[in-house]
């Protein structure tokens, strides 16, 4: 009985005022845009008030544009500066009162943490906003946003760079207890499924009707309370600071927003007058505060994706299926009068015929009988259930007609019917919308370099020498930037990647760069990082330096990476942190692969660097030592392959860089690592390099033996041996002596269970070999064996591959500076 008496209080106040048309929402429901356009038409406002930004109101002409093509999304932001001039440096008579030392000429000018956010406000043509903002302009009436300005929201974290931030986020109501307890009382999966039950299939409602219903929800949810989080009610009072006006003027006022904020703004509006207040107490909002100086905002237009609009993608406030809403509205906006009996029936009928289009475009096999079957079946469904059928309904009844589990296509049928109601339409903005000052730059550099400024220039390839011509490295930079804040512009074909530690020595670089539509979309949700490309690089280089407990390849990686975009100011920073990771990091792995970017980082150091060549160089040697001594302590925690291909990369590196990577720790590790180790392959990969070295104390035949005799109890030791030894100096397999004639021994020695036990992991070791080589290790087994057939090898002497080896050792080095070495 209190409950119905606190609704009633309640909606007596939103009903206060008969100039005020309520229309309460949920956002991008096509049910709530085709109910909106029959209340529009029955009251006919003078004007229509929508939840959307204050600060963004500007763009509600290009969204009324007829060459507007949805989705789009109003992208806002908001960046504390980080230009020098926001950040004075102290005096040196400042530094010394605060007992601050100066200044490192090297070191960024803004330490702080960056802060930074962006939100996104997206339309749809089933979008009630969007549905609003067209009615205005039919009825030629004023339409405008009334929420409270982005700008007049201060973040108190860290940039989130990684994922869309919405303004529109529905969790913590669908995770409220009304809305739990409504859910588990209905036997509904999830609150998309209770809303198509209830509210989207309401199509024989009124207007009126309706909407009426959705107060009584959205009050229900809010507890017929007004009070709410700080934000929230900031948001109404401002709402309603922007109504109240209107109002006054004696005007009807359509105002469209989420349904949950109809009560608060009620409350608001009837705080100066004697109109029927929800509660009695006052409510206290914190005043917001103004924008600080060294802050900026800003607001866009942007393409969006469809796609995105669905929670599957991580939208609290999309749509399950957003494909199926999306076709729902473009059938319900030919309907301006009551919805026929039939109407769901016929929807679902179209439904149905174009997925068994898209199966057959699948090679997947479906009848119109089964079509026709699961029409009835999402009918008797419903049925069942006491509801009219829809989305869930349609989506079990396909399922269970079509999915044959003896088919093998049956694993895909579930993605494909996800991708049928999933729709990846992408809109298009307007011709004279303003430039956001991040594309501004964008064009002016590409047009100063060279490089395609629109879709008509197509793709364009470019071969960059990176450390002869300075221009080249420029346009270098540039990419490298755009790659960094994940651009869709370039593509780098060739050239050291940090992503493919075996393209790492190589010194030109092939890009590939295209514009595309995605191009502008994706700078301008760069917008908050900064005005221009160097500084949203630059600050999303700090976003990533500042982040907590980040590993050591991932901050080498950093220093890479700031190298190549050119950004002097934060590599000493980057360095320092690296020094200091490297200096505790025990995982082998992570020290190899770090130990592979410096290198790479050094090619350019003396150009791209302010960091000294003597201090990189320092720093590779001291970390190729702490590898070296680590090496004799590997243990079954990491992958033998792994362990051997580290043994084999670290041997390269002591003859392509003797002075970085000095052979003498390399060979005591190696010795250490032989003589201690019980693992088959590591004992093949220490061998082959001291074979190289000519430090082998035993003889191979002796180590081949020794293999062969763990051969009952480990099966895979000789494979694990010569896969190892392959990997370190695969020259001895190719060679009649003493490798062939002593493993031709040891297999003679075997019986045939002991050899069929031993051939997979043989048969694993030789796959190293490439055709090429396996053709030669063909042609040596033949000579060897004494068969008379053609194309016997001779014997080649230790000393011609020896000054082979030496030869291909310089051909490599002098093709190191032109990329050509793979």
């Amino acid at each position: 009985m209190a409950e119905s008496s606190g609704l009633q209080t309640c909606l007596t106040a939103l009903r206060a005022d008969p100039q005020l048309i309520w229309a309460p929402v949920r956002h991008h429901s096509p049910m709530c845009s085709w109910q909106l356009g029959r209340l529009f038409r029955q009251h006919q406002p003078d004007v229509v008030l929508i939840e959307g930004p204050h600060d963004a109101s500007f763009l509600i002409p290009f969204l009324q544009d007829d060459q507007t093509q949805l989705p789009l999304a109003i992208y806002s932001y908001l960046r504390e500066s980080t230009s020098p001039e926001t950040t004075p440096p102290k005096t040196a008579s400042e530094r010394v009162a605060s007992a601050e030392p100066a200044p490192d000429a090297d070191e960024p000018a803004a330490t702080r943490q960056l802060k930074a956010s962006r939100v996104f406000i997206p339309f749809a043509e089933m979008s009630p906003e969007w549905q609003a903002i067209q009615l205005a302009k039919q009825a030629q009436v004023p339409c405008q946003f009334i929420d409270l300005p982005y700008a007049a929201r201060m973040p108190g974290a860290a940039a989130d760079t990684e994922r869309d931030q919405l303004l529109y986020d529905n969790r913590k109501l669908e995770e409220g207890e009304y809305l739990s307890a409504l859910l588990a009382e209905s036997d509904c999966d999830d609150f998309d499924q209770w809303w198509d039950r209830h509210f989207e299939s309401a199509g024989e409602a009124s207007p009126n009707e309706f909407f009426s219903q959705m107060h009584h929800f959205c009050l229900l949810m809010r507890n017929l309370s007004v009070d709410s989080d700080p934000e929230t009610l900031q948001r109404e009072q401002f709402m309603a600071q922007q109504i109240r006006p209107y109002l006054t003027e004696g005007k009807r006022v359509l105002v469209v927003c989420g349904g949950y904020h109809c009560l608060g703004i009620a409350h608001f509006l009837a705080s100066d007058d004697l109109s029927p207040k929800p509660i009695p107490e006052p409510i206290s909002v914190p005043a917001p505060q103004p924008l600080p100086e060294h802050w900026e905002s800003g607001s866009h237009l942007i393409p969006y994706a469809l796609s995105r609009f669905s929670k599957k993608h991580g939208y609290p406030a999309g749509l399950t299926d957003c494909g199926y809403y999306q076709q729902l509205w473009q059938r319900l906006s030919r309907q301006p009068g009551p919805l026929p009996e039939d109407f769901t029936r016929r929807y679902h009928t179209d439904l149905t015929t174009g997925f068994m289009t898209f199966l057959q475009q699948k090679n997947y096999p479906v009848a119109l009988p089964q079509l026709t079957d699961a029409l009835v079946m999402s009918q008797q469904l419903a049925n069942l259930r006491g509801i009219p059928a829809g989305r869930s309904e349609l989506r079990e009844s396909l399922t269970a007609t079509l999915l044959k589990s003896h088919q093998p296509s049956d694993t895909f049928f579930r993605q494909w019917l996800d991708d049928y109601f999933d729709v990846t339409a992408i809109g298009h903005v307007p011709p004279g919308l303003p430039v956001a000052p991040l594309i501004q730059d964008f064009r002016l550099l590409t047009t100063q370099l060279g490089l395609p400024t629109n879709f008509q220039a197509g793709a364009v390839k470019k071969d960059l020498s990176i450390y002869r011509k300075p221009k080249h490295r420029a346009v270098s930079q540039f990419l490298h930037r755009l790659r960094f804040l994940t651009i869709p512009y370039a593509r780098l074909m060739a050239g050291p990647d940090v992503s493919d530690p075996a393209s790492l020595h190589l010194v030109r670089e092939r890009w590939q760069c295209q514009w595309q539509t995605e191009t502008d979309a994706a700078l301008i949700e760069s917008s908050h990082l900064g005005a221009s490309i160097v500084d949203a690089a630059r600050n999303k280089l700090q976003v990533a330096f500042e982040q907590d407990d980040p590993g050591s390849i991932d901050m080498v990686s950093l220093l890479l990476q700031a190298m190549q975009m050119g950004i002097q100011q934060w590599l000493r920073p980057i360095f320092h942190r690296v020094q200091q990771l490297l200096e505790q990091e025990t995982n082998l792995s992570a020290l190899h692969q770090s130990l592979q970017i410096l290198l790479t980082c050094c090619h350019g150091g003396g150009i791209f660097s302010t960091v000294s060549t003597d201090d990189l160089a320092g720093l590779i040697r001291h970390t190729f030592i702490r590898l070296c001594a680590r090496l004799p302590r590997i243990d079954n925690s990491y992958a033998t392959e792994a362990s051997a291909g580290w043994i084999a990369d670290l041997s390269f590196m002591t003859r392509q860089y003797p002075t970085l990577c000095p052979a003498t720790y390399f060979m005591d590790a190696i010795e250490a690592c032989y003589r201690l180790s019980d693992s088959a392959g590591l004992i093949g990969a220490c061998a082959g390099v001291l074979i190289r070295h000519d430090q082998l104390t035993d003889s191979l035949e002796d180590c081949l033996a020794q293999a062969f005799s763990r051969q009952h109890s480990e099966p895979e030791a000789v494979g694990d041996f010569l896969s190892g030894l392959l990997t370190t100096n695969k020259s001895q397999l190719l060679q009649p002596d003493p490798m062939l004639s002593a493993l031709n021994h040891q297999l003679s020695q075997l019986d045939e269970t002991s050899f069929l036990t031993c051939l997979p992991a043989l048969r694993r070791a030789f796959t190293q070999l490439t055709p090429r080589e396996v053709a030669e290790f063909s042609q040596i087994c033949i000579w060897e064996t004494h068969l008379n057939l053609p194309a016997q090898i001779p014997a080649v002497s230790q000393d011609t591959l020896l000054a082979a080896q030496q030869l291909r050792e310089q051909w490599r080095t002098s093709q190191i500076h032109w990329g050509m070495n793979k």
